[in-house]
């Protein structure tokens, strides 16, 4: 309803914090053209908590409909007629063993069928939430049916 929100101001641009200085400074010809193929998540992991409490106090639970149990695994839902699906993308550079993907049903209902495009995944239910729980190479792409 409209007055009810909350909201955060940052005198600073988040995302340039966290990247800040990380990225080696390698110059063209010894390495720094192929920087572009690596990725650098654990930049700065001091100020990533730091932003997550300061937006936990304004959204508490970060208001997304999916997250993810590992922090960069990206995951993005996405409506197609009844059916939903999620684009899984693993950021970290290293394969994720053990991901548990949780989707509030408030967002996409009860579905009938979960499945990877990729890799296999048990489906938990938790009452108002959905457990997929899968391994994770660098992609995946998840469809529920309902």
């Amino acid at each position: 309803a409209f007055g009810e929100g909350r909201a955060l101001l940052m005198g600073f641009l988040p995302g340039i914090s966290y990247f800040y200085q990380a990225f080696p400074k390698q110059p063209y010809g010894r390495g720094g053209e192929d920087l572009s193929l690596k990725l650098f998540p654990q930049c700065k992991p001091l100020l990533r908590d730091a932003l997550a409490q300061l937006l936990r106090q304004v959204w508490p639970r970060m208001g997304a409909s999916v997250t993810t149990s590992h922090p960069f695994v990206e995951a993005n839902l996405m409506r197609n007629g009844d059916d939903y699906h999620i684009a899984l993308v693993n950021f970290s550079g290293t394969p994720v063993n053990t991901l548990d993907v949780t989707v509030s049903k408030r967002e996409c209902g009860q579905p009938v069928h979960a499945e990877a495009a990729y890799g296999k995944l048990e489906v938990e239910d938790r009452g108002d939430a959905l457990v997929l729980k899968m391994p994770l190479e660098q992609f995946d792409f998840v469809t529920l049916r309902r």
